[in-house]
């Protein structure tokens, strides 16, 4: 009986999720980017795989809500890469955010990657998860801050001697 009444629950919340989702279409179809109920569909079944083999948990449901608003309007996202984009970035955050023992915010991670992902990644997922995160998670365990670069540092010791 406790069964039945988990399978509705989480029935009814893989549906409000789906919901929630296709209305993120409103403002991503100015940048001609939409989802079918399949796709959303696809993506949830997705977020609850990366949740479970990265042993977590969410709460709330509107991780890939803000995932599709904080990457909609990237100029590196089409059509054509929408739905696996957005697959990837959900498996990145959700892996990251154990990386990175949720030494930050959901949106603060969400934030870091679609700047990273729009700059230094140029719309590369690889480099994004193998060079951005990568970086950030280092940073983070050794008490850096956040965009602290060798790159950066090499460019402000240049530029002490001239």
């Amino acid at each position: 009986m406790d069964f039945s009444i988990t399978n509705i629950i989480n029935k009814n919340m893989q549906k409000q999720t789906v919901d929630t989702i296709l209305s993120c279409n409103e403002i991503s179809r100015k940048y001609a980017l939409t989802l079918t109920k399949e796709q959303a569909i696809k993506l949830v079944e997705n977020k609850n795989s990366s949740l479970k083999s990265n042993g977590r948990v969410e709460f709330e449901g509107d991780i890939i809500n803000k995932i599709i608003l904080g990457f909609c309007n990237s100029a590196y996202i089409s059509m054509y890469n929408y739905e696996e984009t957005l697959n990837n970035l959900v498996e990145l955050f959700f892996y990251y955010k154990n990386e990175t023992n949720d030494l930050m915010s959901d949106d603060e991670l969400i934030e870091f990657m679609s700047k990273e992902f729009e700059g230094k990644a140029f719309g590369s997922i690889d480099k994004l998860r193998d060079d951005c995160l990568e970086k950030l998670v280092q940073n983070l365990k050794n008490g850096k801050p956040i965009n602290d670069s060798e790159e950066e540092e090499v460019a402000l010791s240049e530029d002490d001697y001239e």
